[in-house]
Formats: structure tokens, sequence, C-alpha cells
């Protein structure tokens, strides 16, 4: 019975696809960026907040 193209490619692994690591490796970076600046952020407006209640 031959094989089809879909069935070969579903059986490789995620590291085996030129690019992806990388691809997951900036991505998250990316978002613990993006978390980073927004915890500085949230923490920055409570300060201000709190300093103006006194």
């Amino acid at each position: 019975m031959p094989r089809d193209d879909k069935s070969e490619t579903s059986q490789k692994s995620a590291s085996a696809i030129i690019g992806y690591e990388d691809f997951l490796t900036e991505l998250k970076t990316r978002i613990s960026s993006a978390q980073l600046r927004a915890a500085v952020a949230v923490n920055k407006e409570l300060l201000l907040l709190y300093w103006q209640i006194g």
C-alpha cells in the first residue's frame, strides 16, 4: 500500500522542521518581554496611584 505525503510529514518531529526551534525561541522571548513590560507598566500605575492617595 503506498504511503501518502501527509503521513510522512506528520511523522516528522517538530525539531526536524527547519527553523521551527528558532521560531519558537524567538516567540517565547517576545512573549516574556511583553509580559515584563506589562508588569512594569502596571507597577508604575499602582505606584503613582498610591503616591497620590498618600
